[in-house]
């Protein structure tokens, strides 16, 4: 894990801001390219009145692009003119337990990097990645105040070796030495917390809890809390090999180098007849050896 969050040079990220036509050029590319129809099969089981699902997801989708981190900025904008709903129905549409989510996110990767691929031939093949893909597995501390959030806990924070109200997650991503691609993500409860999570019993009365049904998309991701890491970056790394996207490596820091996962990553390696290794830090402890 990252030791210094904060990013010393920036270089290349300004480098390209300053660049206003390569920026929108880009934009312009990805978004007259990407084909949202696909998304509209998976959106209409999931929501079948009211506001089109393909219209909510197109104002969701375009949020990150211009600089927009919520609903709630979305509404207060110049933007919030071309929207045809109030912020409620945004919202409905988020909470929405039957949009598959994992499918779309992963349906979303693979378009924009065939997208990527084929801007990168149109453009200096000198700027094209000369170096192996990296298949990229990390965890982070997500903190919170609030202690009525479902399913939330006290996790320990590697950075500060404090225990924090909050939830884990674990990131995956393709990185080619030029861009990251996020993969896959999901959320972890701390093991050794059990099922108090680290609270008190008061608290935990208080949290916020809503009814799954277990054939609904957000049901996996539920069961995901109390299943290790370990265990959900090797089904990320093969939900990703089932996306046949070129790999060479897989990468990760020492406290996922383990036995479990290095052999995980050679098995795999077989079974796909795909050339990729593992890459990591391992622990002075550890020891390991592979079949």
């Amino acid at each position: 894990m990252q030791q210094f969050k904060d990013n010393d040079s920036l270089s290349e990220i300004d480098e390209f801001s300053q660049n206003d036509c390569r920026i929108f050029s880009a934009f312009q590319y990805l978004m007259s390219n990407i084909n949202l129809q696909e998304f509209s099969r998976m959106l209409n089981k999931a929501k079948t009145k009211g506001v089109k699902p393909l219209d909510l997801f197109r104002i969701v989708f375009i949020q990150p692009f211009v600089d927009l981190d919520n609903v709630h900025q979305l509404m207060r904008s110049g933007l919030n003119q071309n929207v045809k709903c109030g912020k409620d129905t945004i919202y409905r549409f988020l909470n929405n337990l039957a949009i598959p989510g994992r499918k779309i996110h992963q349906s979303s990767f693979v378009q924009v990097i065939k997208l990527v691929n084929n801007y990168r031939r149109t453009m200096d093949s000198s700027t094209n990645p000369t170096t192996p893909a990296c298949f990229i597995l990390d965890d982070t501390l997500l903190p919170k105040t609030g202690k009525a959030i479902e399913k939330i806990g006290m996790v320990y924070g590697h950075i500060s070796s404090t225990n924090k109200l909050g939830i884990k997650e674990l990131v995956s991503g393709l990185w080619d030495s030029s861009m990251f691609l996020p993969i896959d993500f999901s959320l972890h409860h701390e093991p050794r917390k059990g099922q108090s999570r680290g609270m008190r019993k008061k608290d935990i009365e208080k949290h916020y809890s809503k009814s799954t049904s277990a054939h609904s998309s957000s049901y996996g991701r539920l069961k995901e809390l109390n299943v290790s890491k370990i265990e959900v970056g090797i089904k990320m790394l093969l939900r990703f090999l089932k996306l046949h996207v070129e790999c060479g490596y897989v990468f990760a820091d020492s406290w996922f180098t383990c036995h479990k996962l290095m052999q995980a990553v050679k098995d795999l390696s077989k079974t796909f007849k795909r050339d990729f290794d593992y890459i990591g830090l391992i622990k002075m402890n550890i020891n390991s050896r592979l079949s």
